[in-house]
């Protein structure tokens, strides 16, 4: 278990690092096979064995279809893995270069690379979403103008496990920015014993129902929890939009 991470939210490049570790460690490349897409899957009850189709890339850059079989399918695709675009009148008439923030295909071996000779350009960015909250705060200054379009409003809820973080650690975690961990507390987590500790805290506080407005819990529809949390994150907005009055007013809250 990786002890030393730099933030909770820990940045792309570190997460990607920590997975490259994990196959090198276990050594687990060749059972695993990058830019494959499954088309299909069949079972055949008669042999107990899945017939699935696949494709990958050919190196003329075509796409090679063919089938495996598999004894066991276990889908671990997630709900982020099928992205589209939104509906939007003229989008495929669009002449400039377009990307989606799950799919960022620009080639830099990191973002701020692929930015780089942005800073002249006029960037629109669609939607609302923590995607988009993140790249519009990154791109803002790297860029001649950004424009964000709000396609509907969004929630920015105030921090949360902070108990955890002031239990285990003894720190005050009650601000809005990414919580980065310190020298003396990575080494802290590295005590076996602290960090299963800190890591399972996280993993209940966030998927225990019992846990209050920490958890999966205020996703429970016209529940007391859920009603009492949507007000504390409307009051939380109207306070970070105070110097806005007309953008919450606009956005309902």
């Amino acid at each position: 278990m990786q002890t030393d991470w730099s933030r909770f939210y820990s940045p792309g490049a570190e997460v990607q690092s920590y997975l490259k570790d994990v196959v090198e460690r276990y050594r687990l490349g060749p059972y695993i096979k990058l830019r494959h897409e499954m088309t299909s899957a069949r079972y055949d009850e008669s042999t107990g064995k899945w017939h699935i189709r696949l494709t990958r890339p050919s190196d003329t850059g075509d796409l090679d279809e063919f089938e495996d079989t598999a004894d066991l399918l276990f889908l671990g695709i997630g709900t982020l893995s099928r992205w589209s675009w939104p509906d939007i009148d003229g989008l495929e008439e669009f002449k400039g270069p377009r990307v989606h923030s799950a799919n960022w295909n620009f080639g830099g071996s990191t973002w701020e690379e692929d930015v780089q000779d942005w800073k002249d350009k006029n960037i629109a960015v669609i939607g609302l979403g923590s995607s988009a909250l993140q790249i519009v705060s990154a791109l803002q200054d790297k860029v001649g103008r950004l424009y964000n379009f709000a396609r509907g409003r969004t929630w920015i809820i105030p921090p949360f496990i902070t108990d955890i973080f002031s239990d285990l650690l003894s720190r005050d975690a009650t601000t809005d920015e990414n919580y980065t961990f310190t020298d003396e507390e990575k080494k802290a987590l590295n005590d076996p014993e602290l960090g299963e500790r800190f890591r399972r805290s996280l993993e209940e506080a966030m998927n225990d129902l019992s846990h209050g407005q920490t958890s999966h819990a205020i996703t429970l529809r016209d529940t007391p929890l859920q009603r009492a949390s949507r007000e504390q994150f409307r009051e939380h907005m109207l306070r970070k939009l105070k110097d806005k009055p007309e953008v919450a007013e606009k956005c309902g809250f």
